[in-house]
């Protein structure tokens, strides 16, 4: 069988008709970039579909809302249903389609109203099963079709042999995570391992475009594009400015399997793994690698420079000189209290002296000689620019605490990561802010609920 993956009429796009329109075109945001992308990636007209993401003709303006589920069912779900049992000329659209993207500007949750007891893969635990990932709701589409939801509670229904978890666990772990030895082959892309096994003929790669605006969006639809045309194994040239490393960070703790997680996914990326794409040969070939089991996590101790401390939301005042630190959350305040005179650094190099400090004791805001490099939401660093970046990083994969973002890596256009914890969607919207162009994050506990 051909390892050929699907091209650009494999793929079905999805919109959101009530995203508001910011750019008065007379279409909604999320529309213009379904368009865009579709147009940059050759998908015909005909693979796309509009659906509803609240109830009336008015907007949704919050990606963060969890829908109920009969809403999912009735709106979303059997309208992608419907669109998949359609022709396109002589070919059903199910028979062609393979990957579903869905443009920002649709919810990331479904609310399937389970209390914590009824999680399928940890029942009667602490993992509720009420607030779930709408990405994954589309994975197994006739499963959940074919399930419906219970009256009066708008609770999935399983099926006989079903799941309505979303997912099927197995299949979707990734590669480095789990091999894929059902098959009598090692496919190479989603299609062929689809193809492959009959079974799951009707499973989809959900993915998303997402971003903090419509130009963002687009941007992260260039940028991949970018990789695709230039990205490649410079290893040997550690010099070339497109010179990319794989980074993989995390604690080496034991909580959720992570010390398994790091080592399974240093053999896929080094090639010591029978399957790798990345092995001396493959089709890929060894990568530089940065591989950390540190306890002490990058941006701690002698590691690998302290995170200070986070600007605020609005903390950046550059007529007067002045950052507003949030102290809120130890997410970012990892140590030591700011001294008069240091020199402090942001993710990009640019750098200040401190001039004087604002309640010491517990200070608010920091008097610098500069804030113009400065913006929202850097974090802040005691150290030198030579100390402070993971430089030209390419690929991510790590954990070193629950819902946070250390400001230490500098992406590469074109990177891809994932930072492995139940909270990781904070981690993903981030990363995109800092060049990442492909990652993912979970929006509940376990982290299997994925965006």
């Amino acid at each position: 069988m051909s390892a050929t993956p699907a091209g650009p009429d494999g793929v079905l796009v999805l919109y959101s008709v009530n995203w508001p329109d910011s750019n008065g075109n007379g279409l909604p945001d999320t529309r213009d970039l379904a368009e865009y992308y579709m147009q940059r990636r050759g998908i015909p007209a005909q693979n796309i579909l509009g659906i509803p993401t609240r109830t009336g003709t008015g907007y949704n303006t919050s990606m963060d809302g969890a829908l109920d589920y009969s809403f999912f069912y009735d709106s979303i779900l059997t309208k992608v249903n419907a669109k998949l049992e359609s022709y396109d000329g002589p070919v059903k659209f199910r028979d062609k389609i393979y990957y579903i993207v869905m443009t920002y500007g649709i919810p990331y949750k479904v609310n399937t109203n389970f209390a914590t007891d009824n999680h399928p893969l940890w029942p009667g635990g602490s993992y509720a099963h009420n607030i779930r990932s709408l990405d994954q709701w589309l994975v197994n589409i006739d499963t959940n079709v074919a399930g419906t939801y219970e009256a009066g509670t708008n609770r999935p229904i399983r099926t006989a042999g079903g799941s309505y978890i979303g997912v099927t666990q197995q299949e979707l772990f990734p590669s480095w995570y789990s091999h894929i030895t059902r098959y009598t082959a090692s496919p190479t892309t989603f299609k062929e391992a689809r193809d492959l096994n009959r079974a799951y003929y009707n499973y989809y790669l959900v993915t998303r475009i997402d971003g903090h605006s419509l130009m963002h969006a687009k941007s992260l639809v260039d940028k991949a594009l970018y990789a695709e045309r230039y990205l490649q194994n410079l290893s040997a040239t550690p010099e070339h400015p497109y010179h990319g490393v794989g980074v993989f960070d995390q604690d080496f703790g034991t909580d959720a399997g992570h010390a398994p997680h790091l080592v399974n996914t240093k053999r896929w990326f080094d090639g010591a793994d029978t399957y790798s794409p990345f092995k001396t040969g493959g089709p890929l070939g060894p990568w530089s690698l940065i591989v950390d089991g540190h306890t002490d996590e990058i941006g701690q101790n002698s590691h690998l420079p302290i995170v200070s401390a986070q600007v605020a939301t609005a903390g950046v005042d550059t007529a007067q000189k002045r950052l507003t630190l949030n102290f809120t959350s130890t997410k970012y305040y990892l140590g030591g209290l700011f001294t008069a005179g240091k020199t402090i650094v942001n993710h990009e190099g640019d750098t200040a002296v401190i001039d004087s400090i604002a309640n010491a004791a517990n200070p608010s805001y920091l008097f610098i000689n500069d804030a113009s490099g400065f913006d929202p939401l850097d974090s802040i660093f005691e150290v030198g620019p030579d100390q402070l970046l993971v430089p030209n990083t390419l690929f991510y994969y790590g954990y070193y605490t629950f819902g946070a973002y250390y400001d230490v890596y500098k992406f590469q256009t074109g990177a891809l990561g994932f930072h492995m914890d139940s909270g990781s969607r904070y981690w993903s919207m981030r990363a995109i802010r800092r060049n990442i162009t492909a990652t993912g994050g979970a929006v509940s506990e376990p982290a299997l609920t994925i965006s």
